[in-house]
């Protein structure tokens, strides 16, 4: 059995579907149809849990069990984006990486658009390698309002540290000495 709950936000309504395995979906509406209830049960949780998000508990929605429907890698990106703490983003080529598919960055993204549990799940922590936001299902001005809230001061491009092979012996430096006339070489 599912059931449906909505609940008013400063971004305006979010629609909140749950059963006895969790949050089948959570998406922002313009407006809750004609007689909508607060939930029951299987919804109470998260309404509260989305609650005190808002108002600056951002830890709050992390212990919240979800269930969405999706394909197997689809599941793995959703699984991946849960362990993104609040006021942390990485890029969609990072996203790729962590789910063991490091040339799938679009099909991270795509993965990443059909995330059925906005905000539990959440999408808006990714955004694309050179720091520009990046796409958002319900609309950029959310997104960019979310990572505000959780206190991501700056998007930036972030460098990726790698180790470099030891460096070879630069050979240069001694043929310039052997064709440097005023080295004289011992007999």
């Amino acid at each position: 059995m599912s059931e449906h709950a909505w609940l008013k936000t400063r971004l305006g309504w979010l629609q909140i579907q749950g059963n006895e395995m969790g949050i089948t979906r959570l998406a922002f509406a313009d407006k809750p149809p004609a007689g909508f209830s607060r939930g029951g049960a299987f919804t109470r949780a998260a309404l509260d849990a989305i609650e005190r998000y808002f108002e600056g508990e951002l830890k709050a929605i992390d212990p919240l069990a979800v269930a969405p429907a999706g394909t197997k890698f689809q599941k793995s990106v959703w699984t991946e984006l849960r362990k993104i703490p609040a006021g942390e983003f990485i890029s969609y080529a990072e996203l790729a990486e962590r789910v063991g598919r490091p040339r799938a960055t679009r099909a991270a993204g795509q993965a990443t658009a059909k995330n059925p549990i906005a905000l539990v799940v959440p999408c808006h922590r990714v955004v694309q390698s050179g720091g520009a936001l990046g796409g958002y299902a319900h609309g950029p001005d959310r997104k960019a309002w979310l990572l505000a809230h959780e206190n991501v001061a700056a998007l930036s491009r972030r460098r990726r540290v790698k180790r470099a092979a030891p460096a070879e012996p630069d050979p240069l430096p001694l043929f310039e000495q052997l064709g440097d006339p005023t080295m004289s070489i011992a007999r």
